[in-house]
């Protein structure tokens, strides 16, 4: 249809479709072959970007972080910006930067096992996370009770890392989240009320496995062996991965955007008895 709503028909050539492709590196060619090789899996790769190895000092792959929510583009960003301080001597690798990516990779294969060859998927949020704390741009936890409905409602955009530390813009950051109002993003219910709910609750759900974050739970079947262990406690039972992938382990420093949290629920609950309310007012005085 155009843009009046209206069938039209078209003659194409040629139509492309983007499906079928197959990770494939046999381009990358190396001094020593039988002894530096290109593992093809991203999961091996140090936040989806850095191969083991003697590569992963030298080498650095974009866009092969892909959120199962979220965009490509804006995982790129961030971990552009971890290339940029370590290119210009800021940041150094981890010295078992491999070691960790092994680690991080077993718990992403228990998190997305319905999706076992899909080896380019990560949870945003908790990707997002990690790598803005070895950059040092983790967003900023606002005071503002209008703020506070925005970093708990809205997604978490570029701009929110922009908000303090390396790479810090808050003027342009503001200037994006001032565009919107703060319930402009609210679920449609009832996955709002479960979101309140959850909201409310969650924290003690956190706290619970947090105290027991030494029992580990991780199927046979994904390690290869039952003593490797990985994703912590009640994982399952948590609404948001971002202090469970990535080495983001829940810590009590964690806790203080539990206010946060419950002053915007409170606030965006607030405003739809009110809406509900004012509804049923209007509906009264029609009659």
């Amino acid at each position: 249809k155009n843009q009046h709503s209206e069938k039209v028909d078209v003659d194409f050539d040629v139509v492309v479709a983007c499906t079928g492709f197959e990770m494939d590196f046999s381009w990358i060619s190396t001094s020593n072959p039988t002894t530096i090789k290109l593992d093809p899996n991203p999961r091996t790769w140090f936040k989806h970007c850095f191969p083991p190895g003697p590569l992963g000092e030298h080498l650095a792959f974009v866009g092969f972080a892909r959120p199962h929510q979220g965009g490509i583009p804006q995982c790129a960003e961030m971990v552009s910006r971890y290339i940029a301080q370590l290119r210009v001597g800021n940041l150094k690798l981890p010295s078992n930067f491999a070691e960790i990516a092994k680690k991080e990779g077993i718990a992403e294969s228990e998190c997305y096992h319905l999706a076992p060859n899909n080896k380019l998927v990560v949870d945003y949020l908790a990707y997002m996370i990690s790598v803005a704390k070895l950059v040092g741009c983790a967003p900023k936890v606002p005071e503002n009770p209008i703020d506070m409905i925005k970093y708990w409602t809205f997604p978490m955009w570029p701009c929110f890392f922009r908000t303090q530390g390396v790479g810090a813009n808050p003027t342009a950051a503001n200037s994006v989240l001032n565009k919107f109002g703060p319930f402009d993003s609210l679920a449609p219910m009832p996955l709002l009320a479960v979101e309140i709910g959850f909201s409310f609750c969650m924290p003690f759900v956190n706290f619970f496995s947090y105290c027991f974050n030494q029992m580990k739970i991780i199927p046979q079947s994904v390690t290869g062996a039952d003593t490797e262990k990985s994703l912590p406690f009640l994982y399952r039972w948590r609404m948001s991965m971002v202090q469970i992938l990535y080495q983001n382990s829940l810590s009590l420093e964690d806790f203080k955007v539990v206010p946060v949290q419950w002053t915007a629920a409170t606030m965006v609950l607030g405003y739809k008895l009110t809406e509900s309310l004012k509804s049923i007012t209007s509906s009264i005085l029609s009659l």
